[in-house]
């Protein structure tokens, strides 16, 4: 209050206000006096602020506030489009016609999944109005609808497709924005000024004059590398060109995966020495070393999705971790209980237990608002109880063929105190790497082990064996976890058992097929052999981007699908990493993934 006071008195002392202002003086000491005031109401909420402070919100408060130019009636009037509705004036000019804005997009609204209120269409419905109301505002005079070709940062930006519709007249096949902007179509009600005209025009704003630069330097065949934009090291034309000719080149770059200029760094050279290692960790080298580089080394934390599908249905991971819970929590009274006996079917009580666990932790998941739209996890919630009892099924053959018990059930190894120790594979040089893990499921039977690893999702119909080198390091988590069963044993001076290891794809949607192989001595082998080539690739710097091939149905590179760093990747990176595929700075990646097809950069 003593501020607000005392910013008065300075007001009344120096520029009170005189009988000879003007109208319009008078009634902006006025707003200025309001502004001042308003200030006052701030003290029930900060009682005590400084002088420097208060001088910063009048001085906002001051540019916020702003008094009309003009009287309505004469002169230029502007403003949003959409308070032209029912006005008459002499010209219009709307100002920004572009893809986006004309219509407008609607913002996603975290408490609503989908549009079950069809706010979209009314907006639609209302951004359409507006338009035709601004269209009709001048009144048998002249409306001027414009779009720049550019963004002032200089990206390229397209028209409206209404304004391609008022260009088009609803004669013959619409216009395209792209050859509108680039001034392939004329018109005779389209004009094209500023520096669209290539080396023509005065340009509009700071960014047109470097474009308008730029293309002087391409005609005069001079590299824009050389040019002043480029050398100055406040813009970043100089260093974006740097970035684009790397990646377009056919070698490979630190702007894509090269590192060995850094090789020294302790985060690179100790390679998969350092901290203890997991399964997910090693084959997210194998499967895109630049994945690897940017979640494991580097620690870059993934961006959530905020997307609609995220609200409008469990997501993935969400919905793998509940399908592993209740498996989990059932098979553990199996193991307890002791029945049914292998070979034994599940009995009706069975199957009641374990949909009265999947209740429970399908209240569980709703508590943590992550099963979506309550419609969609209606049929979800179906579809994982009808596959659970079908699992049921399944298990008693499988558990009856080989005399399998559960024994060990979400089973840590090197997770800390209590759990089994962690698993140490010294490579061929001396070096040791450090592993860790949680096996899915452990099985006894007659003197033989089995490791199950439940997965819901796809069935990507890849074998894996020591033969294939583990599918090029992608699925080592099997010879990971039979080499920890194996592991025990030893350490309990009992016979090391092969173990039968297996991927169970748990869903009618995979058809609850197995892929198992019989991990021994040979794979042991093999999982070494693994380490020593992913070490050796990330000590030598080696992580190049491997988008996989294209998958037409999802519109995305196969191991860019349910990547975390997506983003980061340039377009057309298959492409890319193609034109690098003969670099010999990628021979370590080469190595693993000998005659191995498909992911080969």
């Amino acid at each position: 209050m003593a501020h607000v006071s005392w910013a008065l008195a300075l007001r009344d002392r120096f520029l009170g206000p005189d009988p000879a202002w003007t109208a319009e003086d008078q009634e902006a000491s006025q707003m200025v006096e309001e502004v001042v005031r308003g200030l006052a109401a701030a003290h029930d909420i900060e009682p005590t602020v400084s002088v420097a402070v208060f001088l910063r919100a009048l001085e906002d408060g001051l540019r916020t506030r702003r008094r009309p130019d003009g009287r309505l009636g004469s002169g230029v009037v502007i403003g949003p489009h959409r308070l032209l509705l029912g006005m008459d004036f002499d010209s219009v000019h709307i100002l920004g016609a572009l893809e986006g804005t004309f219509p407008g997009t609607l913002a996603v609204d975290p408490l609503l999944a989908g549009d079950p209120l069809e706010r979209r269409a009314h907006q639609e419905a209302q951004s359409r109005r507006d338009w035709v109301s601004s269209l009709a505002a001048a009144d048998g005079g002249e409306v001027v609808v414009s779009a720049p070709a550019t963004d002032s940062e200089g990206r390229a930006v397209y028209p409206s497709p209404w304004l391609l519709e008022l260009l088009g007249g609803g004669a013959g096949p619409p216009l395209s924005a792209t050859a509108v902007r680039a001034g392939t179509v004329t018109h005779p009600r389209l004009r094209r000024v500023g520096a669209a005209v290539p080396g023509g025009g005065t340009p509009l704003h700071v960014a047109e004059r470097r474009e308008q630069e730029a293309a002087a330097a391409h005609r005069a065949d001079i590299d824009l590398s050389h040019t002043a934009l480029a050398l100055r090291d406040d813009l970043p034309l100089g260093r974006a060109l740097e970035t684009v000719r790397a990646r377009r080149s056919d070698r490979l770059s630190d702007f894509d995966g090269n590192v060995a200029a850094v090789a020294g760094l302790p985060l690179i050279a100790c390679g998969l020495t350092g901290a203890a290692q997991s399964a997910t960790g090693i084959q997210s080298w194998a499967i895109c070393p630049f994945r690897f580089l940017v979640g494991r080394v580097l620690g870059v934390a993934a961006t959530e999705d905020v997307e609609d599908e995220r609200w409008w249905q469990i997501d993935p991971a969400e919905k793998g971790s509940l399908i592993h819970k209740i498996l989990e929590r059932f098979f553990a009274d199996v193991a307890a209980s002791g029945r049914p006996e292998p070979g034994a079917a599940y009995d009706p009580e069975d199957v009641r237990r374990m949909e009265t666990i999947a209740a429970e932790e399908f209240g569980s998941a709703a508590a943590r608002g992550v099963i979506g739209h309550p419609l969609v996890w209606d049929n979800q919630r179906a579809v994982i109880l009808a596959d659970l009892r079908t699992l049921l099924r399944h298990d008693t053959e499988q558990r009856g063929a080989g005399g399998w018990r559960p024994a060990h059930l979400e089973q840590g190894f090197g997770m800390g105190e209590g759990l089994w120790p962690p698993v140490t594979v010294t490579l061929p040089g001396g070096r040791s790497v450090v592993l860790r893990g949680v096996i899915d499921r452990v099985d006894r039977g007659a003197g033989e082990f089995r490791v199950i690893d439940y997965k819901t999702g796809r069935d990507p119909g890849t074998e894996v064996s020591a033969a294939n080198r583990l599918d090029g390091g992608r699925a080592v988590q099997l010879a990971l976890y039979a080499r920890a069963v194996r592991d025990r044993e030893r350490a309990a001076g009992r016979p090391v058992p092969v173990v039968r290891a297996l991927y169970w794809f748990c869903t009618g949607r995979a058809n609850f097929r197995q892929r198992e192989m019989v991990a021994g001595d040979e794979t042991e082998a093999a999982l070494a052999d693994v380490l020593d080539g992913i070490d050796a690739g990330v000590r030598a710097g080696c992580f190049p981007q491997v988008p996989g091939a294209y998958q037409d149905f999802y519109g995305r590179c196969e191991n860019c699908l349910y990547c975390d760093y997506n983003g980061l990747c340039p377009t057309g990176r298959d492409s890319l990493a193609e034109a690098k595929s003969g670099d010999s700075a990628l021979a370590p990646y080469r190595a693993l993934q000998a005659d191995q097809p498909g992911d080969e950069p």
